[in-house]
């Protein structure tokens, strides 16, 4: 049973395609609230842990990616490997009457092979159930050179 939380990486789907939020602001789609508890920007590796949720939904159906923008390409993001943490304590901080302990995530990136530019980092939330997609831009900016 354990095995169904670990993705093969040779399998991973690095890109997702956000061309139906152009032209791309800082906030796109639904809004929601998100958290960075750590940002860590090392020499090979860009590592993100926090939450993020959309007001007054269950987490339990909502997928969460960190992705990667690349200034000169602002419609194609790169994807971070991300995998659910259980924050139960995000209920309680947002004193949410549903429950957003499915909220938590964990991100790495290895920036090694990434092309040169400037890149900014945002959190993407999907609940298909709900019908419910958005995309927030943060102030965090990586430069590759």
């Amino acid at each position: 049973a354990w095995a169904k939380h670990f993705n093969l990486i040779k399998y991973f789907n690095k890109d997702l395609d956000i061309s139906e939020f152009k032209p791309l602001k800082q906030n796109n789609g639904t809004s929601f609230k998100y958290n960075f508890d750590k940002f860590e920007n090392t020499n090979n590796t860009i590592e993100v842990f926090g939450w993020a949720c959309f007001d007054n939904i269950n987490a339990k159906d909502s997928k969460i990616e960190i992705l990667l923008i690349n200034e000169n390409e602002p419609l194609k993001a790169i994807k971070f490997l991300t995998q659910k943490v259980n924050r139960p304590d995000v209920t309680i901080g947002n004193k949410s009457n549903v429950d957003l302990s499915n909220s938590g995530f964990s991100s790495t990136y290895n920036k090694e092979k990434l092309p040169k530019g400037n890149y900014k980092i945002a959190v993407f939330v999907e609940n298909k159930i709900n019908n419910k997609k958005g995309l927030i831009l943060t102030d965090k900016l990586i430069k590759i050179e």
